[in-house]
């Protein structure tokens, strides 16, 4: 009988409120590696409440968040697109440095000295190797290989979210967040994006959740989908969720 794999993350009894009022009530589930799971629900049903309790946050909750098999810097979150500026003056590796500079040792000054805050863009040049590899193996996950000098401002929308999913995927990531990531994207765009989650989570041992308000495009890649609206309404495999209570 094949052993079922430890869950990456469990989540039991989390309550959260915010201004006075409660955005979470008694959440419970577990995300396996290898998982993708789509958290869908109305506009203010805690979704990406959620998701910042999971990325450490938001630190005022109760119940537990157990993320013993996350260690640090193994979280990769993509808040809402438009958390990022489209139109930033930076190439596809400025942009993905930003996420490297706390990183010990993976890239350095001219000095050879680890980088302190957040260095002027004249710096970026000064990547160390490991930085560089990180970087270039990010984009060829995400099939962007060779865009490395582009200017992200001149990207399409489709190709700007790749660059944003591969600067979350910089690292020794196990757990991918993403919220509404195809928000500004058309229908195509989307379910190409959703498509490259699915492989991703695949191929080893990253898992993903993902916060999303098109259940169409998030359900048919998705493995399983928690309904919620400040409790857990549902939770099972996608294909259910969705028949049982979105198809008439």
């Amino acid at each position: 009988m094949a052993v079922a794999p430890t869950p990456i993350l469990v989540i039991k009894e989390l309550s959260l409120s915010l201004g006075g009022r409660r955005v979470l009530e008694n959440v419970g589930f577990a995300l396996h590696p290898g998982e993708f799971m789509a958290v869908i629900g109305p506009n203010g049903a805690g979704k990406t409440s959620l998701l910042r309790v999971i990325a450490g946050l938001e630190k005022h909750f109760t119940g537990l968040v157990d993320r013993r098999q996350l260690p640090h810097g193994s979280i990769g979150y993509l808040p809402q697109i438009r958390a990022f500026n489209s139109q930033l003056p930076l190439t596809v590796t400025d942009l993905l440095a930003t996420r490297l500079r706390g990183m010990k040792g993976v890239w350095m000054t001219r000095d050879r000295e680890p980088m302190r805050g957040l260095p002027s863009p004249s710096l970026f040049s000064s990547l160390g190797s490991e930085a560089e590899r990180l970087i270039g193996e990010a984009l060829e996950r995400v099939g962007l290989a060779g865009f490395e000098n582009r200017l992200f401002s001149e990207l399409s929308g489709g190709q700007q979210q790749r660059v944003l999913l591969a600067r979350a995927l910089l690292g020794p990531v196990r757990l991918l967040l993403l919220d509404e990531p195809e928000s500004g994207l058309d229908p195509e765009a989307q379910e190409q994006f959703y498509k490259l989650v699915r492989d991703l989570t695949r191929k080893g041992d990253l898992a993903c959740l993902a916060v999303s308000h098109h259940l169409h495009a998030t359900a048919q890649a998705a493995d399983t989908c928690l309904l919620l609206n400040r409790r857990v309404l549902a939770f099972g495999p996608a294909s259910e969720i969705t028949q049982r209570y979105f198809q008439r």
